[in-house]
């Protein structure tokens, strides 16, 4: 949501759409929901990919209880 205000601030000063920034607060907030639901599921495809790529390996450390420490 932050991003989004400084995006369109920025958008507003270089193009000079005039937006009344005290009146439409309730319509930024309205707008403001499905960028934050994008930006939560852009989030999730990131990590989930990060994730799939990053392997964990297996160690089976149940059969070695009660050996000796090297």
């Amino acid at each position: 949501m932050f991003v989004f205000g400084l995006l369109l601030g920025v958008l507003d000063l270089a193009f000079g759409w005039g937006v009344n920034w005290e009146d439409n607060t309730l319509l930024w907030g309205i707008l403001g929901i499905p960028v934050g639901l994008l930006a939560v599921w852009g989030l999730y495809v990131f990590l989930e990919n990060r994730w799939k790529k990053v392997v964990v390996p297996i160690k089976d450390e149940i059969s070695q209880i009660g050996k000796d420490v090297d």
